[in-house]
């Protein structure tokens, strides 16, 4: 009987030794469940706040740069209204250089002087309107050469009271310089008409000039003036330094690094090419 009673004994302790990992799996995965449902939610939690926190300095990295940027565009907008007023306040005072020249004429009873005056206000109203173009809303920078030439020319054939007896072909690329090369080219043109409508012409019907402005490659542009005229008078020279309208034209397009020429046939022909450095 004692032995039956061990036997049943160890069948007990037996059989609860192989309920052991049934018991330690209860216990044991609801507190591994526990463990990692308690670690995903601190590193939810964690996550939360880092995303809160970047979200937060993401802001104030986007409102500096926001109010940054503000203050850069009102910079550049106070900057360019600067420069327009520069523009305006030069050309204003072209304007009053040449109405005191023109005042100053009125006093004069020699003839060449009272022509050199009047070159002289070709001259300056010539750099004037380059000045009345950039202060415009859009050419700050650049001058758009077709208004100017045409605007240039429209001045001058009133100046000479030429309109109703020359005509004048303009043909014009749709070309902008920057002013260190609009001015001198401007200043050339002046001195080129106001040539031509002084002693080009005997004012017959069929009077012209042409005058055309193109790109003859990318970077390189061209000035020829043309008119039908008398041609040279004979013995002209280019080189004649007693000529300061030809000694301005040759100081010009040195300073534009350019090349000058003058044909003197079937009336006058005049040339200027120069490299548009702003491309270069």
């Amino acid at each position: 009987m004692r032995c039956i009673y061990i036997l049943k004994a160890d069948l007990r302790f037996v059989n609860q030794i192989a309920k052991l990992p049934l018991l330690f799996s209860r216990l044991i995965y609801p507190t591994v469940a526990f463990v990692a449902i308690t670690l995903l939610i601190i590193f939810g939690v964690f996550f939360l706040l880092i995303k809160s926190r970047n979200q937060k300095l993401l802001k104030v990295k986007q409102d500096e740069l926001l109010s940054k940027d503000v203050t850069l565009e009102q910079l550049l907008k106070e900057n360019e209204w600067l420069i327009r007023e520069l523009h305006h306040r030069v050309k204003n005072n072209l304007q009053i250089v040449t109405s005191l020249l023109h005042s100053q004429s009125s006093y004069l009873k020699d003839d060449a002087a009272i022509n050199a005056i009047m070159e002289s206000q070709h001259r300056i109203q010539a750099m004037s309107l380059i000045h009345k173009k950039l202060y415009q809303p859009d050419s700050l920078a650049t001058v758009f050469m077709p208004d100017y030439i045409a605007e240039l020319v429209s001045y001058l054939m009133d100046s000479f009271n030429s309109k109703d007896i020359i005509s004048c072909d303009l043909q014009i690329d749709e070309i902008r310089l920057q002013m260190v090369h609009a001015v001198p080219v401007g200043l050339i043109l002046n001195e080129i008409l106001t040539n031509a409508l002084k002693f080009a012409f005997p004012f017959s019907e069929h009077d012209c000039i042409t005058l055309k402005f193109f790109s003859s490659s990318p970077n390189e542009i061209c000035l020829e003036v043309q008119d039908n005229g008398r041609g040279l008078p004979e013995g002209f020279s280019a080189d004649d330094r007693s000529s300061f309208g030809m000694l301005l034209i040759k100081g010009l397009t040195d300073q534009l690094d350019g090349v000058f020429s003058i044909e003197n046939s079937s009336g006058t022909t005049i040339k200027l090419s120069f490299r548009d450095k702003t491309f270069s």
